[in-house]
């Protein structure tokens, strides 16, 4: 029995308990759910801001498209930029 290691393990438990009051039950209760209520706030954000920005790139590319459209049919249009700048 050579070269082993010396193990301590304890042989006494402790055990600790208190009286939770109907209170601070609700606190408790409410605190255990709080990371829930973030991680559905956060994807509810995050949602609404993907959406944001699809509607925000539809109508910058119909508004690109609609600004094309009348410059190639309207030749005054050019012009008038000249002029403009």
């Amino acid at each position: 029995m050579r070269n082993l290691h010396r193990t301590f393990l304890p042989l006494i438990w402790f055990e600790v308990s208190a009286d939770l009051t109907p209170d601070l039950g609700v606190w408790i209760n409410l605190a255990n759910r709080v990371p829930v209520f973030g991680t559905a706030a956060f994807f509810g954000i995050l949602c609404l801001s993907l959406v944001a920005v699809a509607v925000s790139g539809v109508f910058l590319v119909k508004r690109r498209s609609r600004t094309h459209a009348i410059a190639s049919v309207d030749p005054a249009s050019k012009e008038s930029d000249m002029i403009d700048s």
